[in-house]
């Protein structure tokens, strides 16, 4: 479909996932979820660093309340089956293959808590949970995001504290490297009302919709003129 070029892009998932802890219309789940995984690039701080994960299976799920106020709930599957097919992967029943997203420091560290819960639990503590990051992902090779700090708050103030980069640095060394580049193996996992993106530019169906009936009108008052 022309939709699997459609950017992914959520306005703080900086206006792509605005819901907060309270929000119980959140909620994310792995499922027989097993992939290798790397970080990479957070060596050189220039604020941003890399997570790619490779020989995926499973599937991974996430519920979101609307992008603005009024709008359509969100439903993002990934799906990898047994990873002997081809993956599937559906915003809204519409397929996609990546795009970029605007997250918030809790928003990182929850999505990382759901399947890898001992790095969420070392890097909660040092990320600025009101940062602004913007997550840049492919999914035609894996699942891979590219992730850079935009250096400002929700609010739009600068952040201020340990940046993820640096805070990855630290834990690059003995006695946590492992936590940076491993395996994982069957997660089945659920996660709800976490704190988490905040916007997205994936073209809305209904968008399309109203594109739709623009069209007709237009042509609706072609007819008439005639």
């Amino acid at each position: 479909m022309s939709f699997k070029k459609a950017v992914l892009a959520v306005g703080a998932v900086a206006s792509l996932f605005a819901a907060g802890a309270a929000n119980a219309a959140y909620s994310q789940s792995a499922t027989d979820f097993s992939a290798n995984y790397a970080f990479s690039n957070f060596l050189n701080n220039d604020g941003s660093f890399n997570l790619s994960f490779s020989s995926v299976t499973g599937k991974l799920e996430f519920n979101l309340p609307p992008a603005t106020p009024g709008g359509t709930d969100r439903h993002i599957v990934l799906d990898w089956g047994d990873g002997t097919g081809t993956p599937t992967y559906t915003y809204n029943g519409v397929a996609y293959t990546g795009g970029n997203v605007a997250v918030t420091g809790a928003g990182i560290t929850e999505v990382l808590s759901l399947f890898l819960p001992s790095l969420a639990a070392q890097l909660t503590p040092v990320i600025n949970a009101q940062e602004v990051f913007v997550l840049n992902f492919n999914l035609n090779s894996g699942l891979n995001f590219g992730v850079t700090e935009t250096n400002t708050t929700v609010n739009g103030t600068p952040a201020t504290g340990t940046s993820a980069e640096q805070a990855l640095l630290a834990l690059s060394v003995s006695p946590n490297a492992g936590l940076l580049a491993s395996s994982l193996t069957d997660v089945t996992a659920t996660v709800n009302n976490a704190p988490s993106v905040i916007v997205n530019n994936v073209p809305e169906p209904e968008s399309f919709a109203l594109m739709g009936l623009g069209a007709l009108g237009m042509l609706a008052a072609r007819r008439r003129r005639a």
